[in-house]
């Protein structure tokens, strides 16, 4: 056999290899997926973003966002735990998605919360648990906080919180500021705690 024929032989042997190997891990998520409820595989898969989203002070149990370990192993031993990290995901995600879609000229210097915002679908202007925000408007950023369940918070004592949020940030990621949750979103088109990574 020649040279090139036998490289070309190892190449097609070493792409039929990864494709069995591509193929094998998503019938093993199929089957995984097939066990559980579709509610409940949505938050598996959403729950997954935490270590991106998520500060290290946030990860539903109160401790650094631990998503070593195979999602669906994950969700069968602590069901209650995944739950909790899709909520605070979902929070993220909301918080992020009103602060693509909203012009925040008008707003500067304001304190408002989330359910005045009708430019947003009512869905997504809560937080995970289905409570308004709080949202800061600054020159450079936009505060969000969230209650983090425990109802829906009073923004009109809230300032001195977003504006020490604000200060603190280093990223977009979803951190505590006491009880509650903060995230601290760039007007600037800055990078979000997704692209940050």
């Amino acid at each position: 056999m020649k040279k090139t024929t036998r490289v070309v032989l190892w190449i097609v042997i070493g792409l039929l290899i990864i494709a069995g190997f591509i193929w094998w891990q998503m019938w093993q998520l199929g089957r995984g997926l097939r066990t559980i409820h579709a509610d409940n595989a949505q938050e598996v898969l959403l729950s997954a973003m935490s270590a991106e989203v998520l500060a290290p002070d946030v990860g539903g149990d109160g401790q650094q966002p631990n998503t070593s370990g195979p999602l669906l192993d994950q969700y069968r031993k602590d069901p209650n735990l995944t739950h909790q990290r899709y909520l605070l995901v979902m929070t993220w995600v909301h918080a992020s998605q009103i602060h693509k879609t909203t012009d925040w000229s008008a707003s500067n210097g304001k304190m408002l919360g989330s359910d005045t915002l009708t430019n947003v679908p009512s869905e997504s202007r809560v937080d995970g648990w289905h409570n308004p925000f709080c949202i800061s408007v600054g020159q450079k950023q936009v505060v969000f906080i969230s209650s983090g369940g425990n109802g829906v918070p009073d923004c009109s004592v809230l300032q001195q919180t977003a504006g020490e949020a604000a200060a603190a940030s280093h990223d977009a990621r979803l951190t505590r500021a006491g009880k509650l949750l903060v995230t601290v979103q760039s007007r600037s088109g800055g990078t979000t705690a997704l692209e940050a990574h």
